[in-house]
């Protein structure tokens, strides 16, 4: 099947879902509410939404100043969609890494691997200084287990930075609207001489829609590059683990599946909203358990027939 037709197929998988639904409401187990992602695709919005048990009719949603219309909401499971989700795993695959630590990072990973959602879709990769990607992305999970079975681990520098910088721009330019997270395990997080800074890979992260799970390796006095590596976690509201003994593996992989019960809630948001500008949304959702407010921000879409407008005014040169 060509890119378009699956990219069609799966708008259409979408919309079936979060019509669906958005009449019977959903249940989940009940935990702190919070904002997973805001992404825009084809003119609507998609906030991600973790720890609600359900979301019912009378929800509603302002952006700026503008109410929705009930209408112009709908809302799924991700468990739902078609795809569910997309899961990259990052793996570094250094010396650096003690020996019982790559078999924990083995285990969890299998662990994900196995516990993942019908449909969804993993892609792994190892870095050093580069990134190697072995594999594109799929559902089958015997290849994928046979992947992280091979891993071998080699006596190379990591730039964690860098690396994660460059997946998420790539991620961005894809334009899908797919709820995608990133899992990285490592030893922490160094900036590059000359590359990007800490910094600037957590302000690209908390402007973007992916959230970025870390896994953190301990030892040798790494306890700054760790602090760095989890707060890229911090900056996307995703979680940290550290192979310290203090969870096992079966409870980090179990905290890292836990994104198989996130809502996606879809907007079309009305024709004067469209102008390209940085809007704040204010969620208002009605669950079994009461109201929940939540809090985003979202750059809006731009108005198609506005750009296509702007786009003859650029050829013709008229005004």
């Amino acid at each position: 099947m060509g890119k378009k037709c699956m990219k069609h197929a799966r708008k259409i998988s979408l919309l079936i879902a979060l019509c669906v639904i958005w009449i019977s409401g959903i249940s989940v187990q009940a935990a702190d509410a919070e904002v997973a992602g805001v992404l825009v695709y084809e003119e609507n919005i998609y906030v991600f939404i973790r720890g609600i048990s359900d979301v019912l009719s009378d929800s509603s949603v302002q952006i700026g100043n503008k109410a929705c219309s009930s209408d112009d909401l709908s809302v799924a499971r991700v468990s739902a969609l078609t795809p569910p989700m997309r899961t990259l795993i990052l793996i570094d695959n250094s010396k650096s890494i003690p020996s019982d630590k790559r078999q924990n990072i083995s285990e969890i990973t299998k662990g994900v691997i196995s516990g993942a959602l019908e449909g969804e879709e993993i892609r792994i990769g190892i870095f050093s200084d580069t990134l190697t990607w072995l594999c594109e992305y799929t559902d089958d999970t015997d290849a994928l287990t046979d992947i992280i079975e091979g891993l071998s681990y080699k006596n190379q520098d990591t730039y964690l930075s860098d690396i994660l910088y460059d997946v998420i721009t790539d991620l961005n330019a894809e334009q899908d609207s797919t709820y995608t997270r990133i899992i990285i395990f490592a030893d922490g997080a160094d900036d590059k001489a000359i590359g990007y800074t800490n910094d600037e890979v957590k302000s690209l992260i908390s402007e973007s829609p992916y959230p970025v799970y870390t896994v953190g390796v301990p030892g040798n006095g790494n306890d700054s590059e760790l602090e760095a590596m989890f707060s890229f976690s911090r900056a996307s509201s995703a979680y940290s683990y550290i192979l310290d003994g203090s969870l096992s593996n079966e409870e980090i992989a179990e905290g890292l599946l836990e994104d198989q019960n996130i809502i996606c809630l879809r907007i079309v948001p009305d024709e004067s909203l469209k102008d390209g500008s940085v809007k704040n949304m204010l969620l208002t959702l009605s669950t079994s358990e009461g109201t929940v407010e939540l809090t985003a921000g979202v750059t809006m879409p731009f108005a198609l027939a506005d750009a296509e407008a702007e786009q003859e005014t650029e050829i013709t040169g008229e005004e």
